[in-house]
């Protein structure tokens, strides 16, 4: 075996990754390659922060009820609008009415100072 030379510790080296491909899974326990990282490593798992995930949820769930409340006040604001609107529309054919008739009295108007003259 020319070229092999024995860890300092006696422990085997990792295989290579083209060794990994064609090991069969019993052996691929007994080198060491197959689970976790944390098994691997041996660190515990983490515990996720109940107490964050708490707070965010509460968050969102403020952020929501803002939004619903924002929502029907925009679409009351939308409703009072739309109507002002529909009242100026209406104002402003009555005006154009308005403006049409004192056309036509002013036309007449003219004509009788006109006859009124000769």
């Amino acid at each position: 075996m020319a070229g092999y030379y024995p860890q300092e510790n006696g422990e085997r080296k990792p295989l290579a990754r083209g060794d990994r491909r064609h090991l069969k899974q019993e052996q691929r326990r007994k080198f060491g390659d197959i689970g976790t990282r944390q098994e691997r490593e041996g660190s515990a798992p983490t515990q996720p922060d109940v107490r964050a995930l708490q707070n965010q949820v509460q968050e969102l769930l403020d952020e929501k009820d803002q939004f619903l409340k924002n929502k029907d006040k925009y679409r009351r604001e939308l409703a009072d609008q739309s109507s002002t609107i529909s009242q100026m529309g209406e104002d402003v054919q009555g005006l154009h009415k308005t403006v049409a008739g004192s056309g036509f009295t002013l036309e007449r108007l003219m004509k009788e100072a006109e006859d009124g003259r000769r």
